[in-house]
């Protein structure tokens, strides 16, 4: 008796488990259709510090010299293709339509060195030199695929989000805006990088986060991931204020505009923006939801992310969004 209760109740057990890996395989996997585009997704490696760093990158096939670049980071445990698959390649169909080049580099252990503190994965751990990284992959593309060093921008998601904010406070001078999806800016006491004076150029931001999310809540607080504590953030709000700041503003929203997925808030002349995703997860808004709900919350597909970034990155430096 005492046995078979024992052996439904390992079973039990494994069979969640057989599921939940298949879910998992699911969310990294799955496939998602590749649209009809004019060029191919390429690959390549830089040596950085003894480490051979891979990327992906898509350029269109009829683009000229001095064209913009959309620098794409992956969240944890995931990698530059997935991240363009999560996307369900719209950013590759919207460079072919607008004309830049999009670069997915892989993080280290699939994670970002950002600027949070004590977290525990291989790229944390091992302080490894990811902005030095991300320049010079830039410094690549703008001497050989013939990128204008002016109209560069960075997407980010959680892990990958973190670290555009790493990249906008260390090199904001490299950037012309900056896009990050499912993060907040760290608390001072989960901080690990230095908050220097604003430097000369301080990057346009729009910060897109869901209302839902219960693993970057959007009030702020700890951040979890699977049982794992991944430091405090600030609110939405108190993170697009930080960076309004910055750009030399004083705090507090001017305008607030709502849509029929949520809602805005601009900061600094339109220059900083929050996008609040109502009932959005931890997840990308017309993306594929990688892991179930209740892991995740909800995976909003009523409107596209990568279409609201790209408008972002595309209208003028300030002011609102085109109707």
């Amino acid at each position: 008796m005492i046995r078979n209760t024992l052996f439904r109740i390992l079973f039990g057990f494994l069979f969640l488990l057989f599921c939940g890996a298949v879910w998992l395989a699911y969310g990294l996997y799955a496939p998602v259709s590749l649209p009809g585009l004019s060029g191919k997704v390429e690959t390549g490696n830089l040596q950085i510090e003894g480490r051979s760093r891979r990327f992906d990158y898509y350029r269109p096939a009829t683009l000229k010299p001095g064209l913009p670049l959309i620098l794409m980071l992956h969240g944890s445990r995931s990698s530059g293709e997935h991240f363009r698959r999560l996307w369900r390649y719209r950013f590759e169909e919207l460079a072919d339509r607008h004309g830049f080049i999009t670069l997915y580099p892989d993080g280290v252990g699939g994670h970002w060195n950002d600027c949070r503190k004590n977290v525990s994965d291989q790229a944390h751990q091992e302080n490894v030199a990811d902005t030095k990284f991300l320049l010079a992959l830039l410094d690549e593309f703008v001497e050989n695929q013939g990128v204008d060093p002016n109209r560069v921008f960075a997407v980010g998601f959680s892990n990958g989000g973190h670290m555009v904010y790493r990249l906008g406070l260390e090199a904001g001078e490299r950037f012309e805006a900056l896009g990050v999806v499912s993060a907040n800016f760290p608390e001072n006491s989960s901080l690990n990088c230095v908050l220097e004076p604003a430097r000369r150029h301080v990057p346009r931001l729009l910060i897109i986060n869901g209302d839902a999310d219960p693993i970057n809540p959007f009030g702020g607080g700890k951040v979890t991931l699977f049982g794992q504590d991944k430091g405090a953030v600030l609110s939405s709000e108190a993170s697009a204020s930080f960076w309004a700041e910055k750009l030399g503003s004083p705090p507090g929203q001017e305008s607030v505009r709502d849509t029929q997925w949520g809602r805005y808030r601009f900061y600094s002349d339109g220059r900083v923006r929050l996008l609040r995703v109502k009932g959005g997860g931890h997840s990308l808004p017309g993306g594929y939801p990688y892991l179930p709900a209740f892991l995740i919350g909800p995976t909003v597909s009523h409107f596209s992310a990568a279409d609201e970034l790209l408008n972002f990155f595309l209208s003028a430096p300030s002011g609102h969004l085109p109707e």
